[in-house]
């Protein structure tokens, strides 16, 4: 694939993005890195910066940047395509975050393409241990069912997730039995 320059850019908390709709969001801090990414949560700017709906902002969206642009690409394309799924299947949830836009921005006169998309919580490792490295027999089951529903719709998309790990695994905030994979 078309690998960019940057090999990590570590943005300051702070830097402002503007996607592909004119909308600016405020980078907050790194809340996942790898070998080909980083991921940011972020507050969508406008005049409610803090509360929307009654809600604090900084943790309902990330921005996800990825070294490798056609893979980023390709995650776009997957996460515009899942709620049809979902409801074709009637599940009534899919552990994949929705897709909100993306943009492309210069970086030190390169372009840095990203995606934003709703922010679930911590990752699956850290609920485990929180709960004293045991779940019931009952959550093993139903994380397994929506492992095996986010897995089957990655494949479907022809995609393979070649590290399916606890770490990787990231739960809804606002619902211990939703998760997904990162």
């Amino acid at each position: 694939g078309t690998r960019t320059t940057l090999t990590s850019l570590k943005l300051p908390e702070g830097h402002v993005l503007k996607d592909e709709k004119g909308q600016k969001w405020i980078l907050g801090q790194v809340i996942g890195a790898g070998l080909f990414g980083e991921v940011y949560s972020v507050v969508r700017n406008g005049p409610n910066l803090h509360l929307q709906s009654g809600i604090l902002t900084r943790d309902q969206y990330a921005i996800k940047r990825d070294l490798l642009d056609e893979q980023l690409y390709a995650e776009i394309s997957m996460l515009s395509r899942f709620e049809n799924w979902r409801e074709e299947r009637k599940l009534k949830f899919l552990g994949i975050p929705k897709y909100i836009s993306y943009g492309i921005n210069k970086i030190n006169g390169i372009g840095c393409p990203f995606l934003v998309m709703e922010r679930f919580g911590d990752d699956l490792q850290k609920f485990l241990t929180k709960n004293g490295n045991r779940f019931s027999d009952k959550t093993v089951v139903n994380l397994g069912i929506q492992i095996l529903d986010v897995l089957e719709y990655l494949h479907g998309c022809r995609r393979v997730h070649n590290d399916v790990k606890a770490k990787n695994i990231v739960v809804d905030p606002t619902c211990c039995d939703r998760l997904r994979s990162t």
